[in-house]
């Protein structure tokens, strides 16, 4: 009898603990084993926020559990409150995610433990991913596991190919419709036949498929079979943080030409040093994003750059030689470059290459013929020179600069939208070639001089808050070609007004003589005496009221103004050798 109750004791003492709940840091957990100390998921209280970090083991009575499976539904998405997850970081202990366990999310990414062995039915429907890497030891993924995804490419690695469900209906584990002709699918090299060709391969109807392999911490994939190339798709980065990469790598004893950088290559690595081998090709998007890249070379044989390809790096310098002919928004952003050479092949400089840098020096190949908004935002450029095949600049291309010195080569005939607000120049030069001016191309500067050699007045923006050039342009002298100043400053809605002085230079391309320097005007209630100086010839003058309409003329040097009432009036004065136009109040 008392061997019978001690049984019995045993056995309720097991059971409790096989059924125990307990809930840790928003998650709720499962006794699975009190033997084996595992535990799985039941349950997330959304309290704990959209990003998840599922640990490794849980405590619990002073026990620590090994966390081994995810149960049904655990993390699902809620599509009534809208709460759903936007990231998940898997523990290497994690060997089954269950049924619908993360269906109806945000999750943009994932990367799955190598520990994984079954994916259970529809666990990551309804998310956002484009790529799935699939573990080594995968043996199951259920139906409907990645359906309603946007999946771009599959890299499974098991070298038997996971059982999958292919099927025409809503059941099929990567699609909907069981239409997979939108992914690229990759298997390790060898193993197509299992995956793909074999009576009743289940891995089919994919976009492309190719095989990749493992090399030195580096993954490459099959580009060609004949002749033989791959490019770099993923790199392990237990490897270490310096990557050389070789032009030439063996496998099964076939030797593959290593000629492009695979875009997300090497992203968030941990990187300090790279080396690229002179067969490289192209780099591609977010190739290198996010390291400690200090400083590399640039192959001669790379013809492309992608998007965001070193943003987030270290970079102090760099060289980009003549046979890159192509560099795509964000290459460069977020790094510390303090010099740049460009190659002579750049027909455009995209957005954003090189914002938010430490650039102190520029030269602009002779083949650009536009510069793109935000290409060189934030930096530290102290003078420029815009060459003459540069005919448009797009908006913030050069603000928050450090600019005393720009000269525009004629050419340039758009300056969009603050492309040079925020500098520090004080004299302007505008070529004739220039006919549009966006908001505030050059406000925030400490302008004192604009010459502007269009004999045809720009339309600018006037607006004090978007002004062209200054909100209150009265400490700014301007300076025009001869017989412009009614499409400048006088005529019915001229635009160029509130200069502290205008001029007119009849020759304005090529004449040095300053006519401001050499005119005086002497003012008082009554009149205003004209005196020049350096054989500058008085001829006529015109006076105008502040809304630009005529009101005297004449050629007497001494102007008698007693009967003006008082206010603010425009001169302009015409000599031998061009005119002035200056502002009086009486």
């Amino acid at each position: 009898m008392k061997k019978t109750v001690l049984t019995l004791v045993a056995l309720l003492i097991f059971y409790v603990g096989q059924s125990q709940t307990f809930t840790s840091n928003f998650i709720t957990y499962n006794v699975t084993s009190i033997q084996k100390k595992t535990v799985d998921i039941t349950d997330y209280n959304n309290a704990g926020g959209t990003a998840v970090n599922i640990p490794e083991t849980v405590t619990h009575n002073s026990i620590v559990y090994k966390v081994t499976t995810i149960g049904f539904g655990a993390f699902s998405g809620n599509s009534v409150t809208g709460v759903q997850i936007s990231s998940v970081t898997f523990p290497d202990t994690i060997v089954e995610i269950g049924k619908q366990s993360f269906q109806s999310n945000n999750l943009t990414s994932i990367i799955l433990p190598s520990s994984l062995k079954i994916i259970g039915d529809y666990a990551f429907q309804g998310n956002d991913l484009e790529l799935i890497t699939i573990p080594e030891d995968v043996t199951t993924i259920g139906k409907g596991a990645f359906r309603v995804n946007p999946l771009e490419k599959i890299i499974a690695h098991p070298t038997n190919p996971p059982t999958i469900t292919t099927l025409t209906g809503p059941d099929d584990t990567f699609d909907i419709g069981g239409n997979r002709s939108n992914i690229d699918l990759l298997f390790p090299f060898g193993t197509e036949d299992a995956y793909v060709n074999n009576t009743g391969a289940l891995w089919t109807g994919f976009k492309s498929v190719s095989e990749f392999f493992i090399n030195n911490y580096i993954t490459y994939q099959v580009t060609s079979p004949m002749p033989y190339e791959v490019k770099t798709i993923d790199y392990d980065s237990t490897g270490g943080s310096n990557v050389v990469i070789i032009n030439t790598v063996t496998h099964a004893s076939t030797s593959f030409t290593v000629n492009a950088i695979d875009d997300w290559a090497f992203y968030n690595n941990n990187l300090t040093g790279i080396t690229i081998p002179n067969s490289i090709l192209t780099i591609g998007d977010n190739a290198f994003r996010t390291n400690n890249i200090t400083n590399f070379n640039i192959p001669n044989s790379v013809t492309s750059i992608g998007k965001s390809a070193f943003k987030n790096n270290s970079l102090a310098n760099i060289v980009i030689p003549n046979s890159v002919t192509d560099i795509d928004e964000n290459a460069f952003e977020d790094n510390q470059l303090t010099s740049v050479t460009l190659s002579n092949a750049l027909t455009e400089i995209k957005p954003y290459v090189f914002q938010n840098n430490l650039l102190a020096s520029l030269t602009i190949p002779s083949n650009v013929t536009i510069i793109q908004k935000n290409a060189f935002l934030n930096n530290k450029l102290t003078s420029l020179t815009i060459p003459s095949n540069v005919g448009v600049i797009n908006q913030r291309a050069f603000k928050e600069n450090l600019l005393s010195s720009l000269t525009i080569e004629n050419g340039l005939h758009t300056i969009n939208q603050e492309a040079f607000r925020d500098n520090q120049l004080t004299t302007l030069t505008i070529p004739s070639s220039v006919s549009l001016f966006g908001n505030a191309c050059f406000l925030d500067n400490s302008l004192t001089n604009i010459t502007a050699m269009r004999s045809t007045a720009p339309n600018i923006n006037t607006d004090a808050t978007w002004d062209t050039f200054a909100g209150d342009r009265s400490g700014i002298d301007l300076t025009i070609p001869a017989g412009s100043m009614a499409s400048y400053v006088t005529g019915t809605n001229a635009e160029w007004t509130g200069f502290n002085s205008v001029t007119e230079d009849a020759s304005l391309s090529t004449s040095t003589f300053d006519i401001k320097n050499n005119v005086k005007l002497i003012t008082s209630d009554d009149q205003i005496e004209i005196t020049t100086s350096n054989n500058l010839l008085f001829k006529s003058y015109s006076l105008y009221n502040i809304n630009g309409s005529k009101i005297k003329s004449g050629k007497e040097s001494n102007i008698n103004i007693n009967r003006f009432s008082k206010g603010i009036y425009i001169l302009n004065i015409a000599f031998d050798k061009g005119q002035l136009t200056k502002k009086f109040i009486k």
